[in-house]
């Protein structure tokens, strides 16, 4: 299978480790799920379970209470960007408006995003933070996609965000089973992991640890293959950063077999990526943009490491200024 980059084809691998296959997963009962326990390894107020039960239903990972519409004129200096201003309907540019310059949360060059510029249409939140230098922030992004129009979310770090989500409410069936979610746990000399995912008996020993370490996907490619329109990419650049936490988590798994051979204690590892856009069928690394992340991701795969990759979509209510971002699931993994 090929993918078209629109400046060449990447090819792909045609099979499919089975190692890498999504697997299904019993799903936790309802009476299960609210027994889950917040970030931190605090439990769960009863209001706490009622807004779960509730999110359970939607599957909500974000809701943006304010946005505000814009025309996107130019994107420079990585995160920076000019917009001017639209009314609630997003068609009608307010009067006597000047470009406004946002800030811009995403670090990467956004391949695909600002095809459309100077008139692509953008969501901001806004900040009454007076400290702040820059008011607005750049949420997400609407594109044409050759089918359709598409919202594709930009804020990178919203993704750890909506990850915390899944896992408070235990949506990521494929993680397997865990009592505890610790945010930001050092595990080498400069680096931290997202999460760990805890199982514990009822004596309080540890019985399994899972590292989950979190990227954002906003990048997608046409496939040659008809089955599959779409595939999910990353990264969409060069990320040394991104092949540093590949490499760390892959010696990780070795090191803590190694330590833990004699023990009662099991470790492992994930890497989710979430796509935050609804028009992907599938995930891939990326081969054309960053060659040596992609052989990473498969030393990784190979080393015992989950690659899981979920799809996102995102609603824009206009008439409340409002948004939100729902989990759809999991999408095939392909290396």
């Amino acid at each position: 299978m090929q993918l078209n980059s629109g400046k060449r084809d990447v090819p792909l691998s045609a099979s499919v480790d089975n190692s890498m296959r999504l697997k299904k997963r019993a799903v936790l009962s309802g009476s299960q799920a609210l027994k889950a326990k917040l970030v931190g390894q605090m439990p769960l107020s009863s209001q706490s379970k009622n807004a779960a039960s509730a999110l359970n239903d939607t599957r909500i990972l974000l809701h943006y209470p304010n946005l505000v519409p814009a025309r996107l004129i130019r994107r420079y200096k990585r995160f920076l960007a000019d917009v001017v201003l639209l009314d609630k309907t997003s068609k009608i540019e307010l009067t006597d408006q000047e470009e406004v310059t946002v800030y811009c949360p995403n670090t990467g060059p956004m391949v695909g995003l600002l095809d459309g510029l100077p008139n692509t249409r953008v969501q901001l939140s806004k900040s009454d933070d007076p400290k702040r230098k820059y008011a607005y922030t750049l949420e997400m992004i609407q594109i044409h996609n050759g089918d359709k129009l598409v919202w594709v979310g930009v804020h990178s770090a919203l993704a750890n965000r909506m990850v915390e989500q899944a896992l408070t409410l235990r949506w990521l069936t494929e993680l397997g089973d865990y009592d505890t979610v610790r945010r930001e746990v050092k595990f080498a000399k400069n680096s931290r992991v997202d999460f760990v995912l805890t199982a514990k008996a009822d004596d309080g020993t540890v019985l399994h640890e899972k590292y989950v370490e979190v990227k954002s996907v906003t990048l997608a490619l046409e496939s040659s293959c008809s089955s599959v329109s779409r595939c999910a990419v990353f990264p969409d650049t060069v990320s040394s950063r991104a092949q540093k936490h590949v490499k760390e988590l892959t010696e990780l798994v070795s090191t803590k077999a190694r330590n833990y051979a004699k023990s009662n204690e099991n470790v492992s590892v994930a890497i989710v990526f979430i796509v935050q856009r609804e028009d992907c069928h599938m995930f891939t690394p990326s081969i054309h943009y960053d060659k040596q992340f992609a052989s990473l991701c498969s030393l990784a795969a190979n080393s015992g490491i989950q690659l899981l990759c979920y799809s996102c979509g995102l609603t824009i209510d206009e008439s409340s200024a409002s948004g939100t971002v729902k989990l759809l699931g999991p999408l095939p993994f392909q290396h």
